[in-house]
Formats: structure tokens, sequence, C-alpha cells
């Protein structure tokens, strides 16, 4: 058992940090849109790697956290040592983000692209226990970014990003084969003259090597805070109950757990409208779930804002979570319908490896596993 406490800080990203030392804590919702950086990377057949090491037992588990935890530090490192911020980690993808200083896009894309170039040589095809290896694939893209905090309930609230740096990105993941970086057309247009790649058909760049690289600049770190009490909305559940453990068990576990994933529209601009809609949407995502005792978990992809409710985790576990998904995803659809949003909801139950992964860098509570693959 370890009794070594885990920051709280390292499971939020520098942007949010950076908002709470700023100014007062989040009272209303909040969005802002600005040229942004995005690296996604994403592990080739992760669902795969954790159902064979959690069939394993409790051995399999032991070996899996350190694997994990390994390739999650190192990744975090490479990413900080380039100026970046992990601004989410959904299981197996960790979404990068690279500021704009004025209007110097380039600089921000050549970190990006140095940076994906970095993991690759470090991370890609590093053995993941017997007969299985890590095998990365990097997609980079630039654009206009808008964050956006939203929700509130129970003083949480979820970092939503959107718009076409997001979207350019997962683009550029999408067609990654694994062990490559792919640069969005956009940004392999601002960069190609520094860079040494094959540009296709599409626009696409593949990136072979950094001609002109820029100097390697690690991420500031926010201003100190008087207290991490600041923090505790935005940890999960079971993070928070470890957290006020004196000894707390952080191995990974395998549970029995029922899962609902739903969507949004994908959040449009930082103005007041849109905002307000996405805030409405996961404010009603979180009322629901949280009178049916399940926790949230909001993410984004290609198609929207990805709303993921989980039934079974600690401390919150009952005989009956798979009944209590199933109402949960009937009253969040009436909800959702006053709200003029119609979204299709799938529900699964089975077992998923939960745990925190990382390092105090950065790290997140995770639930993976084919349950997650079946409800999606």
């Amino acid at each position: 058992m370890s009794s070594v406490a885990h920051a709280p800080s390292s499971y939020v990203p520098r942007l949010l940090l950076q908002r709470l030392a700023e100014r007062p804590p989040l009272v209303a919702p909040e969005g802002r849109r600005a040229p942004g950086v995005l690296l996604l990377s994403d592990i080739q057949g992760f669902t795969a790697l954790v159902e064979r090491f959690t069939s394993a037992g409790r051995d399999g588990l032991e070996e899996l956290t350190w694997i994990l935890n390994g390739y999650f530090a190192d990744l975090v490192e490479v990413v900080h040592a380039h100026g970046g911020d992990v601004l989410s980690i959904a299981g197996d993808a960790f979404l990068c983000y690279w500021p704009v200083a004025g209007d110097d896009i380039r600089d921000a894309i050549l970190r990006a692209a140095q940076c994906g170039q970095a993991i690759q040589e470090r991370l890609h095809d590093r053995p993941a226990g017997r007969d299985h290896r890590f095998g990365t694939r990097i997609g980079v893209g630039s654009g206009d970014l808008v964050t956006a905090f939203v929700g509130g309930v129970g003083a949480r609230w979820e970092l939503v990003a959107t718009g076409a740096a997001l979207r350019s990105a997962i683009a550029a993941e999408q067609r990654a084969a694994a062990g490559q970086v792919v640069i969005a057309p956009a940004a392999w247009t601002t960069i190609a003259h520094s860079c040494v790649g094959v540009t296709g058909a599409d626009g696409f760049g593949v990136l072979a090597a950094v001609r002109e690289p820029v100097g390697v600049r690690a991420i500031a770190e926010p201003a100190p805070r008087e207290s991490d009490d600041v923090l505790r909305p935005f940890l999960p559940p079971a993070v928070l109950d470890r957290l006020l453990l004196p000894r707390a068990e952080w191995l990974a576990e395998s549970r029995r757990v029922t899962v609902l994933m739903a969507s949004l529209p994908p959040l449009a601009d930082a103005g007041a409208t849109a905002l307000g809609e996405a805030h409405d949407g996961v404010r009603a995502f979180q009322e629901v779930v949280e009178r049916c005792e399940g926790t949230t978990k909001v993410d984004v992809d290609d198609k929207g804002i990805l709303l993921l409710a989980v039934f079974g985790m600690p401390p919150r576990a009952h005989e009956d979570d798979a009944e209590r998904a199933a109402y949960a995803a009937q009253q969040l659809r009436e909800s959702l319908a006053t709200l003029g949003i119609a979204t299709g909801m799938g529900i699964a139950t089975g077992r998923a490896i939960c745990g925190a992964f990382g390092s105090d860098r950065r790290r997140d509570y995770m639930v993976r596993g084919e349950v997650i693959n079946l409800a999606a």
C-alpha cells in the first residue's frame, strides 16, 4: 500500500491553475476565444492492453499501474519541457495546449511539433509488458480555440474546449500511423519551410524532423495559492475520498461499473448564447447524475462535448447501479429536451480498470475498459 499523498494540483491543467491564481473562484460560466495550438496523442490498442492486464488479477493491475505511471509521467514531462499544458487526459488520449504569444503562432506550432517528435523518440514502441508495446499516434493543429468553464453543480466546474484548433488536431491524429506526428494543413503551411517531412495530397504533413528548432522553454508555474481547497470542486469523488484519508490506497482496481454516455453539440464560440447553452446542458447532466449518485466526467471530441457518467465508482457504489444509470438516462433526456437539445445515449455494464495514473506533474483518475467502447 502506498501512503504517498497526491497533490490536488496534479489533477488539473495549468490553464485552470492560472485562472484560479489570477481571479476569484468560479461562480458563473466563463468562456474565452484565442488562437492556440493543440497536440493530441493516442495510444494504439490501449483497451486491449487494459483488458489483458486486468484479466491477470492483482499482479496484472500492479504491473499495469507501474507501466502507465511511467508512460504518463514521461509524456507530461516532455510536454511541460516544451512549454505545453496537458488540458485533459481521456484514458489513452492526451490533449495538450500551447498558447500563442502575440501574433507569433509559428513559434507555438514549432514547439508543439518538436514536442510531438520528442514524445515519439522517448515513448513510441516502449515495452508495455510482455508481447505488447505502446504505439503512439500524434496530431497537431492550430487556429482559434474556445475554452470554457461550465456546469457548477456542487461548485464543480468542467473545462471544455472546441474550435478550429481542436478540429484540426483531431483530423491530424486520425491520419497518423503509430510512430508518426501529423501536422494539420494550416499549421503545416506555417512551419513546413522549417521542417523535413512529406506533404500529402490533402495538405497534411507527416513530420520527419524540425530543421530550424526553437529553443525549449519549460511551462511557467502558476502563482502559488493560499490553499488547495479551491481545487477540490474540480477533483473526482474517488480522488477526494482518498485525499481525505491519512493512508490512501492508490493502486488501480478492477470494478464492475455501469457507464452512461451522451453528447452535446460543440461550443460554437465564447459568446453569451453558445456559452449559456453549453453551461445549461452540462449543468443538467451534473444535476441528474448527482441525484442518482453517479460520478461525472466531461470530455470533448470531434462530435462535440462528451458526457460520461459512471455508476459503481468509489465511494458511490450500489447494487442497483445499472438501474440508476437507466433512470438517469431517462431523466437526462427529458431535461435536455426542455433545453431544445436532442441526443442519443448509450449504456453498458461491465468491468473496468479504475485508478489514478501519472505523477505530481499531472495525473488523472481513469476509468477504462471494453465497457467504455460498448457504451460509446
